[in-house]
């Protein structure tokens, strides 16, 4: 297979190499792959956990959303062992929260995200997840 790279992914990879960051332009090209692998794994789960979601939902059993089925997911989500929101809690914590404050703003951050994807209709970007001040 071959492959054409634009110039800009060329001197991208050229500057890896001079960098010592990788020994060849395959060993650059072969770690993009395994990133978009992973990438495009964690979509499939993310697609994966929305059909079982509207499935539940078309079965009526929904969650009701209350102050505590919020605190509860903000929870799973700070004590997940990788992703945004996990990220965004360990960055609470190292400014110095406390965990049930960190994990309370992580459930507001969480509510905020939703009301904004529901009612703009846009994706969630984690890039756009940034932890408040301390």
């Amino acid at each position: 297979m071959e492959v054409r790279l634009t110039p800009d992914q060329k001197a991208f990879i050229r500057q890896a190499l001079e960098s010592g960051r990788f020994h060849d332009p395959e060993e650059a090209v072969q770690e993009a792959l395994s990133l978009w692998e992973g990438r495009e794994r964690k979509w499939a789960d993310f697609l994966a956990s929305l059909d079982e979601a509207e499935a539940a939902l078309a079965r009526r059993r929904g969650l009701i959303i209350t102050q505590q089925s919020m605190r509860e997911l903000a929870a799973v989500a700070a004590a997940s062992k990788a992703g945004p929101f996990a990220e965004f809690y360990a960055a609470l914590l190292t400014k110095g929260m406390r965990p049930e404050m960190a994990r309370l703003t992580l459930a507001r951050k969480i509510a905020t995200i939703v009301l904004i994807v529901w009612k703009r209709g846009v994706c969630f970007d984690a890039n756009h997840l940034k932890p408040q001040t301390a």
